[in-house]
């Protein structure tokens, strides 16, 4: 009974504390990719030179060199996910996971942090991912 209080009295600051519905898109990477961030996601389309397997291991050298703990590490040509825990962390959450699929001529990468989402987190991941493809 008491965690249906506790989570019936969080409900409205978690509620509170959601991102806006419309998508906010910025630049990210020396060639101004755009990149929206919406919900607890930030996704963006990048070149078709940005193959699956070079993003997701870009995104795991990102992210090691930061200190995450990769927990899962798996990709194919059309697509790839890394899960990784911030330092320190021994919990399961919070987490960041990146998804990468083949899109045509494009590959499409989201990254959310969970559990309730991290814009600037994210953002900075992914400029760190797009500086090791050179994007």
């Amino acid at each position: 009974m008491l965690s249906r209080t506790l989570a019936l009295a969080v409900l409205p600051l978690a509620l509170a504390a959601l991102p806006a519905c419309k998508a906010q898109q910025r630049a990210q990477g020396d060639r101004g990719l755009v990149a929206s961030y919406s919900g607890f996601s930030l996704s963006a389309d990048l070149p078709a030179e940005a193959r699956v397997p070079a993003v997701v291991a870009a995104a795991e050298q990102t992210l090691r060199a930061r200190g995450y703990t990769i927990d899962s590490n798996e990709s194919t040509e059309e697509s790839g996910r890394l899960i990784a825990r911030p330092p320190r962390t021994n919990d399961p959450y919070p987490r960041l996971v990146v998804g990468v699929t083949a899109s045509g001529d494009t590959s499409h990468i989201t990254l959310t942090y969970q559990p309730l989402g991290d814009q600037e987190l994210c953002r900075s991941v992914l400029d760190g991912i797009l500086s090791r493809l050179g994007l």
